[in-house]
């Protein structure tokens, strides 16, 4: 299960409504805009 909490400072833990959204060290990443508009991926057609 995903579960995207935006944030402006991704150093500090994920919130939801003001509440801490419990979660292991290693059970959570900062994604950059980049990935959300989904710039790492090609536009180009596959031949």
């Amino acid at each position: 299960m995903w579960l995207l909490c935006p944030m402006e400072d991704p150093a500090l833990l994920p919130k939801l409504d003001g509440a801490v959204v419990r979660v292991g060290d290693n059970e959570w990443i900062a994604l950059p805009d980049a990935w959300v508009v989904n710039a790492h991926r090609s536009t180009a057609a596959a031949s």
